[in-house]
């Protein structure tokens, strides 16, 4: 019976120190996972044009939005996936919530860079894109193994007046043998004009550029639109409360130009930020602190612009009394029970989980100067207070009690206001009968 019982405790000490191993490393293993930095996998990449590189954002697993600065030097797919388009300078931009994560990225025209193993001269060595190939229209040349075409470009390209786009186009497979040579034409050299791959923007219109080895066969669509002769606000000047966010609108001349090339900018990111996407001729603004920023937006070249002042305001703003101010709580007799001397009010607002409200602090500061009951007695002071807008009533919370004080004791205390809506209020202290 005794070896039995023996036995059952030897279980249960075994089972309670297997759980607890298994606790501990479950915790070890997750507070080491929670300790891991948010960053993307590589802040700087060099790729050759037409060819691809996966960034990545370690360590979350919540949706990453991903975006490039300037598609026509590299463009990035939803899922990070980042692709050189033509010989330039970018960053590509990860975006989880309100942080940012930059990459820089290098694309180097590879034409120019790397010597030619095949006879035709625009061939490079790239990896296999995913572009399918274009129509057949002929017959293998000798030992000829080319399969088919890629272009570089997305399949809608716009282009202002005036500027220039560089496609690239190489035979399929990579490393392909072929003496077929790509020649470049546009369907409308009126509206834009092809040579060798690079596309000028003539007169606004469409025009489908095709890059042809006399066999196979990619097209592009380009669309030429006038470029922005003048830009302007809805309104030179707006206030916006700190915290809050809204769409502010602009026009540009002629309406039909190309607004996408617009560049947006704050003259301080810590008072208002401004984001990078245009949507219908607006854009969004987010007011993050009290002050004043510009701003501002202009055309790629910064030929034209305009400027909007944006003013951040607290929501909800308190007129306190003048200071020192003295409180005296008072006895059933009329005489002095304690005197309070206020020195310091201040307050802070925060936002509230529901709309249009708001948390308020309010903290006061002072000193005890007079107990009926001597230097030396301890007890609560009293502060009768009273909150109002345009001259009523809005709460009445009655009275304010303080920590245990004696004579001469300073004390801070803070009082909370829940679900307060926008607007101006002034603060009344009041004697306590």
């Amino acid at each position: 019976m005794k070896g039995r019982n023996i036995m059952k405790r030897m279980r249960k000490v075994v089972i309670t120190m297997l759980l607890f191993s298994i606790s501990f490393n479950f915790l070890v293993e997750n507070g080491a996972n929670a300790a891991k930095k948010v960053k993307l996998n590589k802040t700087k990449i060099t790729l050759k044009v037409g060819r691809t590189y996966q960034l990545k954002l370690k360590n979350t697993k919540k949706k990453v939005k991903w975006s490039s600065k300037d598609k026509m030097t590299a463009t990035v797919s939803k899922k990070g996936k980042v692709k050189g388009i033509s010989a330039g300078k970018t960053k590509i931009i990860a975006k989880l919530g309100k942080k940012k994560y930059a990459c820089s990225v290098v694309v180097k025209d590879e034409t120019k860079n790397d010597s030619q193993t095949h006879r035709n001269p625009v061939q490079t060595k790239t990896p296999t894109p995913t572009t399918p190939g274009g129509t057949a229209s002929g017959s293998n040349v000798g030992s000829d193994t080319s399969t088919g075409l890629y272009m570089s470009g997305d399949n809608v390209t716009y282009l202002v007046v005036g500027k220039t786009l560089k496609y690239y186009a190489w035979h399929l497979p990579s490393g392909a043998v072929t003496s077929r040579k790509i020649s470049w034409t546009s369907s409308n050299s009126d509206v834009a004009s092809v040579k060798d791959g690079l596309v000028t923007a003539v007169s606004p219109g469409a025009a489908v550029i095709k890059a042809s080895d006399g066999k196979y066969e990619e097209t592009r669509m380009v669309l030429v639109k006038p470029a922005v002769q003048s830009i302007s606000w809805e309104s030179a000047t707006k206030t916006l409360y700190k915290g809050k966010s809204c769409e502010l609108k602009f026009s540009v001349l002629p309406e039909d130009a190309e607004a996408r090339g617009l560049v947006f900018s704050s003259s301080n990111d810590k008072v208002v930020t401004v984001s990078s996407t245009l949507t219908a001729g607006q854009v969004r603004i987010e007011a993050k602190s009290l002050g004043t920023a510009v701003i501002t937006v202009s055309d790629a070249d910064e030929k034209v612009s305009a400027s909007c002042e944006i003013t951040v305001v607290s929501p909800v703003t308190i007129s306190v009394p003048e200071l020192p101010q003295t409180i005296t709580q008072y006895q059933a007799d009329g005489t002095r029970k304690s005197v309070l001397d206020i020195t310091d009010i201040s307050y802070e607002v925060e936002e509230h989980y529901l709309e249009d409200v708001y948390r308020v602090t309010i903290r006061i500061k002072g000193k005890k100067t007079f107990d009926a009951k001597g230097d030396s007695y301890s007890r609560a002071g009293q502060i009768g207070w009273k909150l109002y807008k345009d001259a009523e009533l809005v709460q009445d919370s009655g009275t304010w009690f303080t920590v245990a004080l004696s004579n001469g004791e300073m004390f801070s205390e803070e009082k909370y206001i829940n679900r307060l809506p926008a607007g101006n209020y002034e603060l009344r202290l009041f004697n306590i009968d």
